[in-house]
């Protein structure tokens, strides 16, 4: 299974340019909030839309950034806004 925020979601954000100066502390928090998210949400989501799902979970993750650094609160946001529509 794929693992972490893809480098083609980065490219594809608008907001890549702020993404692109995170530092090996901000990508380690925003891999590890990704990877614990996935791991609880994934089993919601079917084979057509897993890479859609994965794409929305990273770009999410990477917004919140911006409001603290800590993973576990992280993936909580990014868990309660992922299930909201499933």
């Amino acid at each position: 299974m794929e693992r972490g925020i893809s480098q083609e979601v980065l490219n594809e954000s608008p907001h890549y340019h702020r993404w692109r100066a995170l530092g090996p502390d901000e990508l380690r928090i925003a891999r590890e909030a990704f990877d614990s998210a996935w791991e609880t949400i994934a089993a919601r989501y079917d084979a057509s839309s897993v890479e859609r799902a994965r794409e929305r979970l990273a770009r999410l993750i990477l917004s919140l950034l911006g409001d603290t650094q800590d993973p576990a609160e992280i993936k909580a946001i990014a868990v309660q806004e992922m299930t909201k529509d499933v």
